[in-house]
């Protein structure tokens, strides 16, 4: 699974640099990929769906859902998916998702990452 441009500045530097991807090339991603989100090779053509659902709240950047071992889920926002530090648990009851409009379906976050939540801001 990858990141797509439309979510890059939502990925902290150190998450692409895990997956491979070479420093200079995490800086020449995230300053180009406006350029090429807003040009012509980026876009879809317009179909006749609705828009995609859920609809994150405009002062929040990321729709996230815990999605529990047992079944059930929970959605939060946030503004972003950040490293995760030494003293976060590995042995939850759930895995952490983020929406994808992009993809239009809900995205597991990467190993090594955490949601950022709004209450932590």
């Amino acid at each position: 699974m990858g990141y797509t441009p439309d979510i890059l500045h939502l990925v902290d530097n150190s998450c692409l640099k895990d997956i491979g991807i070479k420093a200079g090339d995490v800086i020449r991603l995230k300053q180009n990929f406006l350029q090429w989100l807003n040009s012509s090779a980026s876009k879809r053509k317009q179909g006749d769906h609705l828009p995609s659902t859920p609809s994150t709240p405009p002062n929040k950047k990321v729709c996230f859902e815990k999605h529990f071992h047992d079944g059930g889920a929970a959605q939060v926002y946030g503004p972003c998916i950040a490293e995760a530090n030494d003293d976060v648990p590995v042995d939850l009851a759930f895995d952490w998702f983020f929406y994808c409009d992009a993809r239009d379906a809900w995205v597991p976050i990467p190993l090594g990452c955490v949601p950022v939540l709004e209450h932590e801001v």
